[in-house]
């Protein structure tokens, strides 16, 4: 009996593994890396300019968002379906990216770096900013 339940264990947590209900966070970066990267560039050209865009200080990062993406709306694209956010104050801007829900961070980023500035994955935390751009803009 104890062989059999643990033959079952065994089995019942491979096909878990393979249907996909375990846990794959290397693809979030890969699928959107680059569309994050592009985004949170366009966010930091208003969080530079603010007066260019129209964006009066104290405005909300759903703001921030809308008039960076005003002339290329595709830039929201690949990231139908999931939550954006992003926070624009003393010329520096991060944007985040969660799951649909809103429960997990899959990565976020400071427009004011070439590179994608951190990737959640694998750890679990509620949809909010954990990057400090006075530490990450220098």
């Amino acid at each position: 009996m104890k062989y059999y339940l643990r033959v079952t264990s065994i089995f019942v947590a491979i096909l878990l593994f393979f249907s996909g209900c375990a846990y794959s966070g290397g693809v979030a970066s890969k699928e959107f890396g680059p569309a994050m990267l592009r985004l949170s560039s366009a966010v930091q050209g208003v969080a530079e300019r603010p007066e260019d865009y129209g964006f009066t200080p104290g405005g909300t990062g759903e703001e921030c968002i809308h008039l960076a993406v005003e002339d290329d709306p595709g830039l929201l694209t690949p990231f139908e379906g999931y939550i954006l956010k992003a926070k624009c104050e003393s010329l520096q801007a991060v944007v985040l990216l969660c799951d649909s829900q809103g429960r997990n961070v899959l990565m976020e980023d400071a427009g004011c770096t070439a590179q994608l500035d951190s990737r959640a994955e694998g750890i679990l935390r509620a949809c909010s900013f954990s990057l400090e751009t006075t530490q990450v803009c220098k």
